[in-house]
């Protein structure tokens, strides 16, 4: 929830500082963030893309969701596993505002998912 409050907040270097204090994160949330943050402070560049092929390589289910090509569900799920649509969901449900309100950064994704 904090990465999502920096990034709301355009504090993108205290995201970044956040997520490098566990870069072990195997979650959608730590990988999409972490590629979004690359991508808010580097643009287009090999950083940003090696961080959002590996997001992807986790949860290839993000993309549909943040893009609005998939559908969310009525209710959110109680529970959810590494890599399943579930959390998908719950990723794209507190990071969408993010994504969306970074410039280019869903035509980003677009081209690289």
């Amino acid at each position: 929830m904090l990465a999502a409050c920096y990034l709301l907040a355009n504090r993108n270097f205290e995201a970044l500082e956040l997520l490098n204090k566990y870069p072990e994160g195997i979650t959608a949330n730590w990988n999409y963030t972490h590629a979004l943050v690359r991508f808010r402070l580097l643009g287009i560049s090999k950083e940003a893309n090696e961080a959002l092929q590996v997001a992807v390589a986790n949860n290839p289910h993000v993309p549909k969701y943040l893009r609005g090509l998939k559908r969310m569900p009525r209710n959110k799920p109680s529970h959810y596993g590494i890599g399943s649509i579930e959390e998908a969901v719950v990723y794209t449900e507190l990071f969408s505002k993010c994504w969306k309100s970074t410039p280019r950064a869903l035509d980003w994704l677009a081209s690289r998912a």
